[in-house]
């Protein structure tokens, strides 16, 4: 049975133009905060930075998807004690196979209804208290963020659509189908990409309805800030993975995706001969655009505020071959558990944030997500 089970785990995703998939998976090992369990049952503690030193990232060796849920930061962060010790922090599998895949493309589109419960008033709850922390001076922009329980027709129905409709796919479009759980991943956002000697991270920050101009996006006071803090943030954590220094190479940049435009940045660095995913992840895992500034201390906040663990929401995906090397941060993102799809959405929020407005932007990307493939 457990041969059949790694047999059906696979991975598709899309890298530039072209899909490719992760296939016969051989292997597998589910890490907790003290011990992991591999495929085979075998239960046995572990050492994070000897795990994760295994794999390094110029010169992969073997065909490895990463998922790593969002707690898994606390133990970069020295922050042990928020971790619940029966939680997953992530997963290791292994592929024998890595294939250029042909995604069927949809010609039909069947709507499929979805909804959901946000609570506006328990949102404005929240926010407030993260302003409370702003003015006290504990931070000066955090990530604020919720999982939702959605319902859609079917959930089969939701899948198809989702790998058929391949106009929508995003930058980090990926299906991961385990023997516990599916992944629906359509994020837009970059953890990190590997070019040739250079590693490129491009955090997102800044949100609005494509309904409304551009430009008021362009010259939002509160969304350019924002940016500039995070884009900071992360200059200083790419320093930290050598000795070369950080550069900002797009300070604002934009696109689209269905429904919203979306304000970036990109900064890389010059990597050293020999990097691990250790050494990489130590650096900058969480992403910086998902927690906020300062880093250690928001992840205390967000802990304190946020009523349910994130889980898969705002993690990382790493796509570790021969062909490319790139890791998600998984927003726009959806997870099939036990019959249950739940889905995270969230925003930064700064002292010049409106809570009806980042309300809004919250329910913007939800239906960005859903309107595209239900």
């Amino acid at each position: 049975m457990t041969n059949l089970l790694k047999d059906n785990i696979h991975c598709l995703t899309k890298n530039g133009d072209k899909y490719f998939k992760f296939d016969k998976c051989f292997h597998y090992v589910d890490f907790y905060k003290d011990y992991c369990i591999d495929s085979d049952g075998r239960r046995e503690a572990y050492s994070l930075k000897s795990i994760l030193d295994q794999f390094e990232v110029l010169d992969p060796k073997e065909n490895v998807v990463l998922q790593i849920n969002y707690e898994l930061g606390f133990l970069f962060e020295s922050l042990e004690e928020l971790i619940d010790p029966n939680q997953r922090l992530f997963s290791i599998f292994y592929f024998s196979e890595l294939e250029e895949f042909k995604m069927n493309e949809s010609e039909e589109f069947s709507k499929n209804n979805f909804k959901y419960d946000l609570n506006r008033e328990a949102y404005y709850s929240k926010f407030d208290q993260v302003q409370q922390n702003l003015l006290a001076g504990n931070c000066y922009q955090v990530n604020l963020t919720n999982l939702v329980t959605v319902d859609v027709d079917s959930h089969e129905h939701l899948k198809n659509q989702f790998l058929s409709l391949v106009d929508k796919h995003g930058h980090f479009f990926h299906y991961l189908l385990t023997d516990k759980y599916e992944l629906l991943s359509n994020s837009p956002e970059c953890l990190f990409e590997i070019e040739n000697d250079r590693l490129i991270t491009r955090p997102i920050k800044g949100t609005i309805e494509s309904s409304k101009s551009l430009e008021t996006l362009k010259s939002s006071e509160k969304d350019i800030s924002e940016l500039n803090i995070i884009t900071d943030l992360l200059r200083n954590d790419l320093s930290r993975i050598s000795e070369n220094f950080s550069k900002v190479t797009k300070l604002r940049d934009y696109f689209e995706v269905p429904g919203l435009y979306q304000q970036y940045s990109q900064i890389e660095v010059k990597l050293p001969s020999k990097v691990t995913l250790y050494d990489i992840l130590k650096a900058i895992y969480p992403g910086g655009s998902i927690t906020g500034a300062p880093k250690r201390r928001v992840l205390e906040i967000i802990k304190n505020i946020e009523d349910s663990k994130r889980d898969f929401y705002t993690g990382s995906t790493v796509f570790l071959s021969s062909k490319f090397t790139r890791a998600s941060i998984n927003i726009r993102t959806a997870q099939i558990q036990d019959n249950t799809l739940k889905y995270g959405t969230g925003g930064g929020l700064t002292l010049l944030s409106d809570r009806e407005l980042e309300y809004n932007e919250m329910t913007g990307k939800i239906n960005s997500f859903f309107k595209s493939f239900c």
